[in-house]
């Protein structure tokens, strides 16, 4: 049951688009708060990746145990610099060997999971960085990346907090185990029955998206050259993109019905990867 605290709590709901309401959203996570939003229909919380305070804040509202990892949302300016070439899967590295190739093909439709540089490491917080050997000889340091290229909104947002400094690590609004808030409801909802102990910040994607586009995106393993995660713009639709293999039986299925591509699905055979995202882009914005 909601105090009356929570239930009286104000929300300021900002519009990522005006230039004003943007650096109220932006100085709130350079002050260390925890500030929620969303990208398409998924919401989400997003905080300094540098930041102690609000990473264990976060971990609270959402019921996470200390040393979750978290996902970061960096352009592929900042991101490829740092990314370990030799460890990506050789039929992939061309996609991430300039940043103009990396956004144009990943920016805004998919996480990927990228090697970083041992040299690198030292510019990423702890929190955004795993290690694992993925059943091979060797040892690779890791990091999700989601870029917001191509995201009105979005894509400024995160290239101004990159200006200042800062790394935006962002998971999803939702407690541990429960599917990803879907509509402005249920996070207004959320945000008035959490932890937090003062108003909030809801930033609003104002960017048409089609109803049906629902729940997370989905995660391209780029170091073993799989879909690890289905999402909102589904696995076989980035498998005939990347020519990558989808494995039903490993896959982390998705939680939403999935929206009909059929009416481009023809379109996207024929085309190369760069095409075919401003295809997907342009069909689930339409």
């Amino acid at each position: 049951m909601q105090s009356d605290n929570q239930t009286n709590r104000d929300i300021q709901e900002l519009n990522l688009t005006v230039d004003t309401q943007r650096k109220k959203a932006i100085e709130a996570i350079m002050d260390g708060k925890v500030v929620a939003g969303h990208m398409r229909r998924v919401f989400g919380f997003w905080i300094d990746a540098s930041n102690t305070a609000a990473y264990k804040a976060l971990l609270k509202i959402k019921g996470e145990q200390y040393g979750k990892k978290m996902s970061i949302m960096t352009t592929g300016s900042f991101i490829v610099p740092h990314i370990y070439i030799n460890g990506v899967k050789k039929e992939y590295r061309k996609y991430v060997e300039s940043p103009e190739m990396y956004s144009g093909v990943f920016g805004s439709i998919c996480h990927t999971i990228l090697p970083i540089k041992l040299n690198s490491l030292r510019c990423f917080p702890e929190h955004v960085v795993s290690s694992s050997s993925f059943g091979t000889r060797k040892k690779f340091n890791v990091v999700y990346n989601l870029d917001p290229t191509g995201h009105p909104g979005m894509e400024t947002f995160i290239s101004q907090l990159q200006g200042q400094g800062v790394i935006p690590a962002v998971t999803s609004m939702n407690p541990v185990l429960y599917p990803e808030i879907t509509n402005i409801q249920s996070a207004q909802h959320f945000l008035k029955s959490t932890l937090f102990d003062k108003d909030q910040i809801l930033m609003r994607d104002m960017h048409p998206v089609r109803k049906d586009i629902l729940g997370s995106f989905a995660q391209v393993h780029l170091i073993q050259g799989v879909i690890e995660r289905d999402g909102h713009i589904p696995a076989k639709i980035l498998g005939w993109m990347l020519n990558m293999e989808i494995d039903e039986n490993k896959i982390k299925k998705h939680k939403y019905p999935h929206a009909s591509f059929d009416k481009i699905v023809n379109k996207i055979k024929k085309k190369d990867p760069l095409e075919i995202r401003r295809l997907i882009l342009k069909y689930i914005h339409e």
